[in-house]
């Protein structure tokens, strides 16, 4: 019997806190998704480039290894018709860059900086640098070779829509077929001996199947990346509306429709004892409707509801937003108000007697008001501390201090 006292008194001086659906946990899925979605599409994107060096610049490497071979075997007056024979754009700089030799047209962006070294054998001694014209493969220092994909699918688009019928039409009136590769240019440098170096024109060759393969499966993760989000979001939104629901359903007094006493030990308890508050007054005020009881039995219940309403209204109408006021048991509302100044109580109160007397003006009723100052506490150094739980807000009957006339 002890043990059951002593449970329920432990359990009276509990406090109430709410815990809250958190969506943190939903954001941090989300973002993770987003993530590995966004990896996904930078593996694909870059997938394409590593295909295209792969399969075509492994031979034009070759090719080019062929040409400076050629030239640096051939003597006297050979050498550059050595390199002529390939019929390829390329040039031939000195130890000091100066052109020596020069076939076709020279568009590499030699002076751009950006050029992407092989490490390993048998191309360490190859450096690739962009095309002047067609800047769309980029090459980066030291990392790998990317592309600009705005200008490859702008190409892509425009190399699937041929602007003259009669260009897939062959002498013979059969109709030709598109061709499915687009070239995309870039140039290769070799060293060579005595400081020379060699800068041939190659051509990337790239499947227009492949590039539109990667567009449509771009489009594909994108639609998904993008449902998912709406899916995610509308879930988190639903969470949070459904705990503001339930919140205000569990805080909600059925009389007077505004709070309960539940509200006042959550918020109250925050507000007392937040950091900021440390260094502020409150007021705890203690409202009775006397004999109220006695009200319900002479007129009605529902008179004695409406009489709540309107008491609760009055009281409302004299605190601020940011305090809280609650309709506590049947007949008693209790209200926690910032003061500036702890003199203000008696001003308050009596305030608030007023306000309610007028309320139910209509009737021979009397009203009780009890007031608590819950003043600043300081440690040693006179130095403001945070508040512990007051007991107070438990029992705010026993904070009597103002009454009304009494009716007889």
């Amino acid at each position: 019997m002890k043990n059951n006292k002593k449970y329920k008194k432990k359990n009276k001086n509990r406090s109430i806190k709410l815990k809250r659906n958190s969506i943190w946990l939903t954001a941090l899925l989300f973002f993770v998704m987003s993530l590995l979605l966004l990896g996904i599409m930078a593996v694909s994107l870059t997938s394409l480039a590593d295909f295209a060096i792969n399969t075509t610049l492994s031979g034009e490497f070759d090719t080019v290894a062929k040409i400076a071979s050629d030239y640096e075997r051939a003597g006297g007056t050979d050498k550059t018709s050595s390199i002529t024979y390939y019929g390829k754009d390329c040039f031939i700089t000195d130890a000091s860059g100066n052109i020596i030799f020069q076939q076709g047209e020279n568009t590499c962006d030699i002076k751009s900086g950006e050029q992407y070294l092989f490490n390993e054998e048998p191309h360490d001694r190859f450096s690739v640098y962009p095309d002047l014209n067609e800047n769309i493969i980029l090459p980066e220092d030291g990392s790998k070779i990317v592309f600009d994909f705005q200008k490859l699918f702008h190409k892509a688009e425009k190399h699937r829509h041929v602007d003259s019928p009669a260009e897939l039409i062959l002498s013979d009136g059969r109709p030709d077929k598109l061709d499915p590769y687009i070239d995309l240019p870039l140039w290769i440098s070799a060293e060579m001996i005595n400081g020379e170096k060699l800068f041939v024109k190659s051509v990337v060759k790239l499947n227009i199947n492949d590039v539109v393969s990667v567009i449509r499966m771009l489009a594909v993760m994108l639609i998904v990346y993008l449902f998912v989000f709406i899916i995610m979001f509308i879930n988190a939104l639903n969470s949070i509306l459904t705990q503001k629901r339930l919140i205000k359903l569990f805080f909600t007094d059925t009389v007077t429709g505004g709070k309960n006493k539940s509200w006042l030990y959550l918020k109250g308890e925050e507000n007392l004892k937040g950091l900021l508050s440390a260094k502020k007054q409150y007021a705890l005020y203690y409202i009775d409707v006397v004999k109220y009881l006695n009200f319900c039995i002479c007129h009605s219940v529902d008179e004695g509801e409406k009489l709540l309403c309107d008491v609760y209204s009055a009281v409302k109408k004299q605190i601020r937003k940011k305090d809280i006021c609650v309709h506590y048991d049947s007949s008693n509302f209790a209200v926690l108000v910032q003061m500036k100044d702890g003199n203000q109580m008696n001003e308050f109160a009596e305030k608030v007697l007023t306000a309610v007397s007028d309320a139910a003006s209509g009737y021979d009723m009397s009203f009780h008001v009890g007031a608590f100052l819950v003043d600043v506490q300081t440690n040693e150094k006179g130095k403001a501390v945070r508040r512990k739980r007051s007991k107070n807000l438990r029992e705010p009957s026993r904070v009597l201090l103002f009454t009304t006339p009494t009716s007889p």
